[in-house]
């Protein structure tokens, strides 16, 4: 048994002695290494050290015994008769962990933030010239992954902030160099964002249909593995009543993509959403409240707990089916920039069976019908100046032509079993916050008939409160009615 002593290293520490000799234990276990007792020659000749098998180390030496589970025995004793022992136990070794495999072929999110504007510039020409130099001295070292951790995870956040998204080191340098020098460029944004006392309330916004493209998620699917998990999942989820498969939906050429097909659009909208709020969840982005317009809504309860993955799933696969099975009339959507009433009046004058789809803002509306009926309201708002844009639809939604999607949809959902929300829900079919468990089957199909009640909603988001609001979705699609509501 190998024996030391800390006043040979130390001296005598009277009341600290016992913590002197307790350090000492632990970087031996740390180390592994037993240090020598210093000036130790000539042993006590009264100890049979040989008979009790003890013997002190006169130069550094391993600490034998097998790795994780070494003990070392620290004794204290007092002058005035105190005697203490601790056994100190060597912890198990800590398990390797395998180096995470960064590719370089993506883009990297880059923060900055300073006290004030001039710092901020003055902050971003430090870092373009640190990194710079960086590059020069390393090559085509793979710096960028750990400067977004750092950056966004090991700093603090003050109020002039900046962003921007890099995929070369030397994207980096040439953006943060412009923006020092005054010449901020496209991939750069700035922003001033007071600090708060509290965490900001964040309201998840799952836009509706129209922002879908052939080749949208990909980049996610290949970077971020919480997105594809969450789109895998949503494939598995589908498969009982999907007539296609999501994950060949996604992975179609352009050429041969059916993405604009509802059936199709709906269900991969849905997916992105549900992926995109999973991955926000994952970067520690929680959300205070949600709310989808149209068809967001499906992902918005998924999120608010309402509905399991399945159920929603379910919901959405039969959704973009019935409305897709529609007849369309030759129908289409026209956005207006007007007022409801001013909207009413526009139609009047046109036919009686164009209808207000969404509520959008104060003057935004989007109205739902035949073509000709449509045609000849834009260009009556054209004459006068007034905002008028045909949306990309196969089908006249949210109109009278969609009774039988509705009363389809109605009669499937029978055994629909929605649960009370978890985290605050706001309906674009009632305009209000609802408790969850009225989400039954007779709620979505009123959600394919009836008017998008989106301003409505977003004003009760608002009286409830919120910081930050975030769109979900594959391009942003809401921001400038947010704006205008609020």
């Amino acid at each position: 048994l190998v024996i030391g002593s800390a006043k040979t290293n130390l001296g005598h520490l009277e009341t600290a002695a016992g913590i002197a000799g307790l350090i000492k234990g632990a970087l031996v276990l740390k180390h592994g290494q037993v240090p020598a007792s210093l000036h130790f020659k000539t042993p006590n000749p009264n100890i049979d050290f040989a008979a009790l098998k003890l013997r002190v180390p006169t130069s550094l030496e391993p600490l034998a015994g097998k790795t994780g589970e070494r003990m070392v025995g620290v004794n204290s004793f007092g002058f005035g008769g105190a005697n203490a022992h601790v056994i100190l136990k060597e912890p198990p070794p800590a398990p390797q962990r395998a180096l995470l495999n960064c590719t370089t072929d993506r883009t990297w999110p880059l923060v900055l933030s300073a006290r004030s504007e001039a710092s901020l510039r003055a902050g971003a020409w430090r870092l373009s010239t640190w990194l710079e130099d960086h590059s020069h001295m390393n090559g085509s070292s793979p710096l960028l992954p750990d400067l977004t951790y750092m950056l966004g995870a090991r700093r603090n956040h003050h109020s002039h902030r900046l962003t921007l998204n890099a995929r070369t080191m030397a994207e980096a340098v040439q953006e943060l160099h412009a923006f020092s020098s005054g010449q901020a460029g496209p991939k750069l944004r700035t922003a001033f964002t007071p600090r708060r006392e509290n965490p900001a309330r964040v309201v998840f916004v799952m836009s509706g249909q129209g922002p879908q493209w052939w080749g949208m998620g990909r980049e996610l699917m290949q970077h971020e593995p919480v997105f594809r998990q969450m789109i895998e999942a949503c494939d598995e989820a589908m498969k009982p009543w999907a007539r296609f498969s999501l994950l060949g939906e996604l992975s179609r050429s352009e050429a041969d993509s059916q993405m604009q097909r509802t059936e199709i659009s709906q269900a991969a909208i849905f997916a992105m959403q549900m992926g995109l709020a999973a991955l926000w969840q994952s970067w520690g982005v929680q959300p205070a409240a949600v709310i989808g317009h149209s068809v967001g809504e499906v992902a918005a309860a998924c999120v608010a707990g309402i509905l399991t993955l399945k159920e929603a799933a379910k919901v959405i696969v039969y959704r973009g089916r019935f409305m897709d099975d529609c007849a369309p009339h030759d129908g289409t959507m026209l956005a207006v920039g007007m007022a409801p009433d001013d909207a009413r009046a526009v139609m009047a004058r046109h036919g009686r069976t164009v209808s207000i789809a969404a509520f959008n803002g104060p003057r935004s509306l989007t109205l739902s019908g035949p073509r000709v009926e449509l045609t000849a309201i834009a260009a009556d708002l054209e004459a006068q100046g007034i905002f008028a844009r045909f949306l990309q639809v196969s089908h006249p939604f949210h109109h009278a032509l969609m009774q039988p999607a509705a009363d389809a949809l109605d009669a499937i959902l029978g055994d629909l079993q929605p649960q009370t929300a978890t985290i605050p829900f706001f309906s674009t079919v009632t305009g209000q916050r609802m408790d969850g468990a009225d989400c039954t089957a007779n709620h979505w199909s009123h959600g394919v008939r009836q008017p998008v009640e989106f301003a409505s909603a977003v004003g009760a988001v608002a009286e409830f409160g919120s910081d930050v609001w975030l769109e979900i979705g594959a391009h942003p699609a809401l921001v400038r009615s947010i704006q205008e509501c609020l």
